[in-house]
């Protein structure tokens, strides 16, 4: 019951662009962890950090889609005959905010020049995060064995 109330409905009540968006911001996380937990090694960084780039400008440029996918329904709502245009009669000030809404569509045209270096600056911070909480645990633990073995030798 609580997954269903915590995972579940969430998800069924987002729109795509929210859960792409989530999905964007919590991949680098994911990545390290996956990473750490299959191969606890130092190498080959290189190649998890282009691909989560890669990944993440991918899903960067989806969100923007389901974006304009959404700009672009909210739009058609206010188009009352159905014939793709706007007669005088139908621009309320709804329909006037909702075609400005949709005409601003810069950032949505720049997402895949965007993307690649938003993502990469998103990465190196989440990797950083990632690797000082990582540094931490590990001298942690290195600090809780030094002292188990002071207490247990006489």
């Amino acid at each position: 019951m609580v997954v269903h109330a915590l995972i579940v409905l969430p998800i069924k009540y987002m729109s795509a662009s929210t859960f792409i968006f989530i999905l964007y911001a919590v991949l680098p996380i994911a990545s390290w962890l996956i990473y750490r937990a299959m191969f606890r090694t130092s190498k080959g960084w290189g190649a998890v950090f282009a691909s989560t780039v890669l990944a993440g400008s991918l899903l960067w440029v989806a969100c923007i889609h389901f974006i304009d996918v959404e700009y672009k329904d909210n739009l058609i709502r206010y188009d009352l005959d159905n014939d793709g245009g706007f007669s005088d009669a139908e621009l309320t000030p709804e329909a006037r905010a909702a075609m400005k809404q949709f005409a601003n569509d810069t950032g949505r045209t720049l997402a895949p020049v965007v993307a690649p270096i938003a993502t990469t600056f998103w990465t190196l911070f989440l990797f950083g995060v990632c690797a000082l909480f990582s540094r931490g645990v590990q001298d942690f633990r290195d600090f809780r064995n030094k002292r188990q073995a002071e207490q247990a030798a006489p």
